[in-house]
């Protein structure tokens, strides 16, 4: 009864934060919080990289695990698609990051491999946790390991898409529930 009761609180809080992550495109960001910020983690050939390895590109920025059952997946599969219905002028110039919640599982080699499934412009990046920390921070990532049943761990974690500028600004969220041709719609309306 405890672990339903917690499991239940803590399904509302994360809920209760998607929700008013979603309202953040149509509002001002409060004075003094910023999304984003400077990394230095590797990519999935195992070259270090930082945030001005982008420099000059859009970045398309989710946080996730090559582990995880359904939300990473189903993203990035949509993510991919969103990215077919652009030009290859636009495609060109987009990165998409996927930044790992679990760095105990996710080698370069690891995250490299699973993100070649989702397109060429996909990178995925990962590191030490004293590396990874300050980059959930910044982006204002909840995740959190949790102890399964047979002895492994899975990761809850926000389910959110960051569309950075060029110049390295956040400019607004997409929803992981949008259809590829709303999200592609959504990220020309953006400048993307």
């Amino acid at each position: 009864m405890r672990r339903g009761l917690l499991w239940l609180l803590g399904g509302g809080v994360v809920v209760l934060g998607l929700a008013a992550a979603a309202l953040l495109p149509r509002m001002a960001m409060p004075p003094g919080i910023t999304i984003g910020g400077p990394f230095a983690l590797v990519d999935g050939d195992g070259h270090a990289v930082s945030e001005r390895s982008y420099a000059g590109l859009w970045k398309l920025v989710y946080f996730g695990y090559t582990h995880c059952p359904d939300a990473c997946p189903t993203t990035l599969s949509t993510i991919g698609a969103a990215m077919d219905k652009l030009t290859p002028g636009q495609r060109r110039d987009i990165r998409v990051l996927f930044i790992t919640v679990d760095p105990g599982r996710d080698s370069p080699q690891v995250i490299g491999s699973y993100v070649k499934a989702f397109g060429p412009e996909f990178i995925g990046l990962t590191g030490s946790p004293a590396a990874l920390a300050p980059v959930e921070s910044s982006y204002h990532v909840y995740a959190a390991r949790h102890a399964l049943k047979d002895g492994d761990y899975a990761m809850d974690h926000s389910s959110i898409i960051y569309v950075m500028a060029p110049d390295g600004h956040f400019v607004g969220l997409l929803d992981d529930n949008l259809t590829p041709e709303a999200m592609a719609k959504k990220l020309v309306a953006l400048g993307a």
